[in-house]
């Protein structure tokens, strides 16, 4: 199983959706390193790709056949260039969006692998800046943002 790191900037839209959740596909797995309502930094997904000490865990993991939030993924220009600057490219498979694709799409597209998502889980219309937090203010392993 390769990790894959989805990137870009990720929203979770349920008005309009049927269900708003898809079906993880058999020998796949999903990780998210915010909860529902949260960024994450550009900084934190380059520290996340990279290993570095310190980088936010996964805060959930769906198995196979687990039913998760079928979230959306936009392009991210800044993303790519800080990147590329840090020398991620080089050293893990980064997917960078062309264009805006769903969490549905990706398992599909990407099955059989241990996909990463390196975006945030903003939820659409939601008074996320309030309530969720800002970008750099989740380091659960250091109390903050907890």
């Amino acid at each position: 199983m390769a990790n894959i790191y989805l990137c870009g900037h990720g929203e979770w839209v349920t008005k309009g959706a049927r269900t708003g959740f898809v079906k993880v596909p058999g020998r796949t797995t999903v990780r998210f390193y915010t909860p529902i309502g949260r960024f994450l930094s550009i900084t934190q997904a380059c520290d996340i790709i990279g290993s570095k000490p310190g980088a936010l865990p996964a805060d959930q993991t769906f198995d196979q056949y687990k039913n998760v939030t079928d979230l959306t993924l936009h392009p991210a220009e800044e993303m790519r260039v800080r990147f590329i600057q840090a020398g991620l490219n080089a050293h893990a498979t980064v997917v960078m969006m062309d264009h805006m694709q769903s969490l549905g799409d990706l398992l599909k597209e990407y099955a059989g692998n241990d996909l990463h998502w390196m975006a945030c889980r903003v939820r659409f219309q939601g008074k996320d800046t309030t309530e969720g937090g800002f970008n750099d203010d989740y380091f659960p392993g250091q109390g903050v943002g907890v």
